[in-house]
C-alpha cells in the first residue's frame, strides 16, 4: 500500500508510503512517547559537521541511580560508606554521574577509589576522562585539592592528591578515618 500526499483536514504536507512517513510542517504529540527500535535513533544528518564528526545519530538516553562502593587498591579493610548516593545520565556513549559519599575506613590500604559506577569506562587510551571533587571533608596530609581520574576498562574512579609540590595517590593516610566526598564524573563507554 502506498499513499502519497494524504489530503484531509489538517493533513496537507503528509506523505505516507509503505516504508516511511514524511511530515512537512512539524509533528506534535498530545500524549504518549515516540518509541524507536533498538539500534536506531534521532538523526541530525541535516546539520553542519565538524571535521572530526563520527556520528550524527543520538541512539541512547538513560537516567538512573547507582550505589557507589569503596575500593582501596590493596585492602578494603573495614572501609564502608554510611551514605552512598549516585545519580547518572547517559547520552549516547557519554556518561555523566555524580556521587555523594560519607565514609569511614580502618585497616584499609592502597590507592583510594570509588567503584561501581553504572557503566564500564572505555578502554581506549585516548578516552581518559576526569572527575572533579566538588567537596571533600576530613582528608589530611595534603597540599592541594584532591582530583580524580577514571580508570579505563573498569567502573572505578581513582583519587589523587597534591603533596610536596607533586601529585600522588590518595591513600588511607589521607582519609583520616572518616570522610565526605561530593564529586562529578564524565566518561566515555
Amino acid at each position: 500500500m502506498a499513499l502519497t500526499k494524504v489530503i484531509g483536514a489538517g493533513a496537507e504536507g503528509l506523505t505516507l508510503s509503505s516504508t516511511s512517513l514524511t511530515v512537512a510542517n512539524g509533528l506534535t504529540l498530545t500524549d504518549g512517547d515516540i518509541a524507536l527500535a533498538s539500534g536506531h535513533g534521532l538523526s541530525f544528518a541535516a546539520d553542519s559537521n565538524a571535521s572530526g564528526m563520527a556520528s550524527e545519530l543520538l541512539d541512547d538516553y538513560e537516567e538512573g541511580t547507582f550505589t557507589p562502593a569503596p575500593n582501596f587498591s590493596t585492602n578494603n579493610g573495614d572501609a564502608s560508606f554510611s551514605t552512598a548516593v549516585g545519580q547518572y545520565t547517559k547520552v549516547g556513549n557519554m556518561v555523566y554521574a555524580s556521587v555523594y559519599i560519607v565514609g569511614s575506613e580502618s585497616n584499609a590500604s592502597g590507592h583510594f577509589k570509588i567503584g561501581s559506577f553504572p557503566f564500564t569506562i572505555s578502554n581506549s587510551p585516548t578516552n581518559y576522562y576526569t572527575a572533579a571533587a566538588l567537596y571533600y571533608n576530613s582528608f589530611a596530609n595534603m597540599d592541594g585539592l584532591p582530583v580524580a581520574i577514571t580508570i579505563p576498562n573498569t567502573t572505578d574512579v581513582a583519587f589523587y592528591v597534591g603533596k610536596n609540590g607533586g601529585i600522588s595517590n590518595l591513600t588511607e593516610t589521607h582519609t583520616d578515618g572518616s570522610f565526605t566526598v561530593i564529586a562529578t564524573v564524565s566518561y566515555k563507554i
